[in-house]
């Protein structure tokens, strides 16, 4: 199909007049989602209403607008281009509704099908309700024709049979008034499917909660009719299995149940006392049992608590004594530490004037303090600190070690400490074994010394 577009016309300049642009088409809202189908079928979806009106209007603007291209003369070339331009927009938009009323069939058609599949369901289940409806009513008639007919005295003659009877009888079975809830259920599901496949309105579909509920309905009667077709086969292989004639004195088959209940409930109740009487000695037994037990545990628990205050006894009595020997050992370092700090002020008490001559730049203030190897101007002014001289190294029992601590005293910009007697620049006889001297006293009295405030800590 060609383009329905004509060539642009030139202008008075005999260039080709400029394309106008067309005007762009607002996106279609989607439709609403439809009602459940009116129960009036003759009325018109009014989705098809809209379409059909659509394309009249749109019908009778193309024929406007072809009426006005037919038009001749110069002066209307400008507007048979718009005029072709609105052409190709309505165009367009017949083919948009084109598509929108073939995507509705197709949707239509889909929601009939689903329609469809839903009253196949439905017709399903109510073949289930009547085939349950015929098994029970043919279990009823037979059961109750048996009670008092020549084959329910068959039955009543052998024993076996009876019994079977009697266990097919008790079997479990649906109640025989499901037959009509289920049709309760059903009607008005079956009604709503039908009017809406009788309407011409094909938008509507069943909803998943609908077939869900037809569904159930179908599954329960054929389920119940199941347990009542099995049990009605199993009841007439019982009957066919019997010989057919009887005595005359046979009684009936509800005579036989009755007289069949009366002596299962004899021998019920009397298992049931020889299970009592088991019982009860079972009971006594267990209760001999569990006092012999409780005996045993109470002599088990006595021994083992006597045993336990035993070994109380034995870990106080323990404890008592490692107290008394941690007592005694701490007493015992009390007292020596006692006499070392009595010896060790006897000593310091005789070097004391030593002390106070060799270690004059220690115990005197200064605005000076060791720093690793070196003393270095401090910003308080106090004595000597023990620690540092200690991390500094300048304690230790080395030649090095003492050097380091001479040079570290010499007075100069950096100690202004008085020496005393520890050894200046250019010292004479044996410096470096009275700077030795003042590293044993200070090893030896140095705690003592921090403690009497005669050191830095």
């Amino acid at each position: 199909m060609s383009d329905p577009t004509p060539s642009p016309t030139p202008g008075p300049d005999g260039q080709p007049a400029p394309k106008r642009r067309r005007s762009p088409r607002k996106a279609t809202p989607p439709e609403p989602t439809p009602p459940p189908p009116p129960s009036d079928t003759s009325t018109l979806h009014a989705g098809r209403l809209a379409t059909l009106g659509g394309f009249l209007l749109l019908g009778a603007v193309v024929l406007v607008l072809l009426w006005k291209l037919g038009r001749a003369g110069g002066e209307a070339r400008e507007e048979n281009l718009a005029l072709r331009e609105q052409l190709a927009n309505v165009e367009e938009a017949l083919a948009d509704l084109r598509r929108a009323e073939q995507l509705r069939r197709e949707e239509e058609q889909v929601k009939r099908s689903d329609l469809r599949r839903s009253a196949t369901v439905a017709d399903e289940a109510g073949h289930g309700i009547a085939a349950l409806e015929a098994a029970v009513a043919a279990w009823q008639r037979t059961t109750a024709e048996l009670m008092t007919s020549d084959q329910g005295k068959a039955v009543a003659a052998d024993e076996e049979a009876l019994a079977r009877y009697q266990s097919l009888r008790a079997s479990e079975r649906p109640d025989p008034t499901l037959p009509v809830a289920l049709r309760a259920r059903f009607a008005p599901l079956r009604e709503f499917l039908d009017k809406a496949l009788a309407s011409e309105d094909g938008s509507y579909a069943p909803s998943e909660d609908l077939v869900a509920r037809i569904e159930a309905v179908r599954a329960e009667a054929t389920a119940a009719a199941a347990v009542y077709e099995d049990h009605n086969r199993k009841l007439a292989a019982l009957v066919a299995s019997v010989p057919a004639a009887a005595g005359a004195d046979t009684p009936t088959l509800e005579t036989a149940l009755e007289q069949l209940e009366e002596r299962l409930a004899a021998e019920e109740a009397a298992l049931v006392s020889a299970a009592v009487e088991e019982a009860r000695k079972e009971r006594a037994e267990a209760l001999a049992r569990a006092q012999a037990d409780t005996e045993r545990q109470v002599t088990a628990e006595r021994l083992k608590a006597e045993e336990m205050e035993r070994g109380i006894k034995l870990d106080e009595l323990r404890d008592r004594q490692e107290a008394a020997r941690q007592q005694a050992a701490a007493e015992a370092r009390e007292r020596e530490e006692a006499q070392r700090r009595v010896e060790l002020e006897r000593r310091f008490e005789a070097a004391l004037p030593e002390i106070q001559a060799l270690l004059r730049p220690f115990i005197t203030d200064g605005n000076t303090q060791p720093v690793g190897r070196f003393f270095k101007r401090s910003t308080t002014r106090g004595k000597v600190s023990f620690s540092a001289l200690q991390g500094g190294g300048l304690l230790d029992d080395s030649v090095e070690s003492a050097r380091n601590l001479f040079n570290g005293m010499v007075p100069n910009r950096q100690n202004d400490r008085e020496l005393g007697s520890f050894p200046g620049m250019g010292g004479r006889g044996d410096w470096i074994g009275q700077v030795v001297r003042a590293q044993q006293l200070l090893r030896e009295f140095g705690p003592l010394l921090v403690e009497k405030g005669m050191l830095a800590p």
